[in-house]
């Protein structure tokens, strides 16, 4: 008995130091499933104040941004690379070009110019030109900003989850940040996965937009990202800045193939002066 006593007493502490720091069982931790889902939770006031937004955006500019490009001469780069299902570079192509107006038609002049591999003739092959007059990304606008996005539609709203994310600075203004994103359940069939909306605070145009989209059929699967960003033109107005794409294609019996095309567009200077 004094032995078991005496054991008792040594060991006491410890079990004190144990019991001290277990987790009260009144304060279990909370599972990352849950945690997950508070993150799409949606602030009914928050979607209405975005939807609003959204309704007063305006997007002329950013539609016909690549419109106004004959007004001025500029500078062109754009880099391709293509890449394997292992996601090794196979091919590239990069140029700079100056561009500008002679006897009412474009001019270019090739500044720089380099390459590699050879680009696949397939699906992707039609994204991939030679021909500088084609290498403008004129097209961009309404893959990135669609007619009618499904996440305006009144049936979709419970797809989408709706927030303002903190406002930044593009070109010395302040700039409203617009995110749209797809949610785990009620969202998943939707193809447009996330979209980013930056609306200049001045003038409530849409200066820059990022998006998302992923489609999986019968026939191919699509991972896609576009992203345009505009910036003022000499004399006002706004011009292309910034053009990304980035695409992920898998084609029955054929090994997946990803393409991404980079332009930036600078040096702008008015036609005639």
């Amino acid at each position: 008995m004094n032995l078991a006593r005496r054991l008792f007493a040594l060991m006491l502490p410890g079990l004190l130091l144990l019991a001290a720091c277990r987790t009260p069982a009144e304060a279990p931790s909370t599972p990352a499933s849950e945690i997950a889902q508070d993150a799409y939770q949606q602030d009914p006031e928050e979607r209405d104040a975005v939807l609003a937004a959204l309704a007063a955006m305006k997007q002329d500019a950013f539609r016909n941004a690549f419109a106004t490009l004959p007004r001025f001469r500029y500078t062109r780069y754009t880099r391709t690379d293509q890449y394997d299902a292992a996601r090794q570079r196979t091919a590239f192509s990069e140029q700079v070009a100056r561009i500008d107006l002679r006897d009412g038609q474009r001019a270019y002049t090739i500044l720089q110019a380099d390459s590699a591999g050879a680009f696949d003739s397939g699906a992707l092959g039609g994204f991939v030109t030679a021909n500088p007059d084609e290498r403008d990304a004129a097209t961009l606008p309404e893959y990135v900003l669609l007619d009618d996005p499904p996440y305006l539609a009144p049936r979709n709203r419970d797809a989408f989850l709706f927030r303002f994310l903190p406002d930044t600075v593009f070109w010395d203004a302040a700039t409203q940040v617009i995110e749209v994103q797809a949610r785990p359940g009620e969202g998943d069939g939707q193809s447009i996965r996330r979209t980013r909306l930056y609306l200049d605070q001045a003038t409530n145009e849409l200066v820059a937009a990022y998006l998302e989209r992923s489609e999986n059929t019968l026939f191919f699967n699509e991972d896609s990202r576009f992203y345009l960003r505009l910036r003022p033109a000499p004399g006002g107005g706004w011009v292309p800045f910034h053009a990304r794409f980035n695409t992920r294609l898998h084609l029955p019996l054929r090994a997946p193939r990803q393409l991404r095309t980079v332009s930036t567009y600078y040096l702008y200077e008015p036609v005639g002066s």
